[in-house]
C-alpha cells in the first residue's frame, strides 16, 4: 500500500448519497449524475466516509481482509468512529509512544521538534494573513482613539 487515503463524500455537484461497492480488485464510488470513479484496492492505505455514504458489505469484508481501516464521519467531518484493524499495528505504535516517554532525551527533542514546527507554522500564518493582520489592529486603535472601545486590545479578535 503506497499510503494514500480514498475518499467518499458529498460530491461537487451538490448531490448526497454516494455509493461505494467492490468490484473486482477496484471500489467503485457512483453519485447520481456523475461518472463512477474506480479506485484500485491495493492503492488504499485507509478509507474516510463522510456525511450520506453507502458502503456494500462486499466493500466492508475486502477492507477488513485487507486491513484498511474504515473512518466514518458526520456531513460536516467530526468523527462517529470507525471500523478496522485496531490491533497489531496501533499496539506496537502506543508501545513505542510509551518507551519514548519515559526517555527525557526522547522528550526532550520531540519538544524541541515540536516548538520548531509550531514557529515554522506561524511564520507561514503570518506571512500569509499579515496585510488583514495590520487592517484589524488599524481599526482598533482608531476605535480605541475615537473613544468606542474602553482599552485598547492586546491581540486580534476573530
Amino acid at each position: 500500500m503506497n499510503g494514500s487515503i480514498a475518499r467518499a463524500s458529498r460530491c461537487s455537484n451538490g448531490a448526497t448519497g454516494a455509493r461505494v461497492a467492490k468490484k473486482d480488485l477496484t471500489l467503485v464510488i457512483s453519485v447520481e449524475g456523475e461518472d463512477d470513479r474506480a479506485v484500485p484496492l491495493e492503492e488504499i492505505s485507509e478509507f474516510v466516509l463522510a456525511g450520506p455514504v453507502a458502503l456494500t458489505t462486499p466493500a466492508v469484508h475486502e477492507l477488513l481482509r485487507r486491513e484498511v481501516p474504515i473512518a466514518w464521519m458526520s456531513s460536516g467531518f467530526r468523527f462517529l468512529g470507525s471500523t478496522g484493524p485496531h490491533g497489531p499495528r496501533s499496539a506496537v505504535s502506543r508501545t513505542a509512544q510509551y518507551v519514548a516517554a519515559v526517555d527525557p532525551l526522547r522528550r526532550l527533542a520531540f519538544a524541541r521538534e515540536l516548538v520548531a514546527a509550531k514557529i515554522r507554522n506561524q511564520r507561514t500564518m503570518l506571512r500569509r494573513n499579515w496585510r488583514r493582520l495590520i487592517h484589524v489592529q488599524a481599526r482598533l486603535l482608531a476605535r480605541f482613539l475615537l473613544g468606542e472601545i474602553p482599552a485598547y486590545p492586546h491581540y486580534i479578535p476573530r
